[in-house]
């Protein structure tokens, strides 16, 4: 990692050579979306490389990663809840889920 924050380009190929797997595993284990465990998971060395500077030894590395991937999972989980609250709402408010998703509003859509 501190070749990473000295701006050496090929450190960044080694760190995700070796974190990749174990990186999309946690995610996949953690939301169960094997499709969207490979987007967060580039989301997580995106902002690996972004965050390079920010990275002080203190902790192992690993730790460090993990953190910013746990910390992608919880988003990922809680924007998910936020969504399903959202559907549910709709679902019971006025006029229905589908008179919502498809756009059908007064009298047009009661003489269908």
């Amino acid at each position: 990692m501190s070749r990473l924050a000295a701006d050496d380009s090929s450190a960044m190929d080694v760190l995700m050579e070796w974190y990749e797997g174990p990186v999309l595993n946690a995610i996949y284990w953690s939301i169960g979306d094997r499709h969207r465990a490979e987007e967060l998971a580039q989301e997580v060395f995106v902002a690996l490389y972004r965050q390079r500077a920010r990275y002080k030894p203190r902790a192992k590395f690993k730790t460090w990663l993990f953190r910013i991937v746990r910390n992608r999972c919880m988003n990922e989980l809680r924007d998910r809840a936020k969504a399903q609250q959202h559907i549910v709402q709709l679902a019971r408010g006025r006029g229905g889920f589908t008179r919502a998703v498809f756009g059908l509003t007064g009298r047009a859509s009661r003489a269908r």
